[in-house]
């Protein structure tokens, strides 16, 4: 999506992302699909859930979770209070303006029980 084309939200949506999210491939909405997002066999990106070989390159490699861009030693995590008692989070690190511009996190329903 070029700056001249989509609607207006669409170009406001990218004219606040960082370059390199911005860059990212974009599903059919227009929106960034993150370097950890994980693509069904069609290449429809499944925003629920991660593909655990990228999640583990950009740990491994340092790698920004969002952007896929090597990270700089000031990194952020997002997460609840859970994340910082454990410091475990499922999602890698991000770079600060990949997590500044990112939404917010949002709660997973918990399973029931019969």
């Amino acid at each position: 999506m070029s700056a001249d084309s989509g609607s207006a939200i669409e170009r406001r949506l990218v004219a606040q992302l960082p370059d390199p999210i911005a860059a990212r491939p974009k599903d059919a909405r227009g929106y960034p699909i993150s370097f950890v997002t994980a693509l069904g066999a069609d290449g429809t990106p499944d925003f629920t859930e991660l593909n655990g070989p990228r999640r583990a390159k950009a740990i491994i490699e340092h790698l920004c979770g969002l952007c896929g861009q090597p990270l700089p030693l000031v990194r952020a995590v997002i997460g609840g209070p859970q994340v910082v008692e454990h410091h475990l989070a499922m999602d890698p690190p991000m770079c600060v303006p990949c997590a500044v511009s990112s939404p917010p996190p949002t709660p997973r329903p918990a399973a029931r029980s019969s």
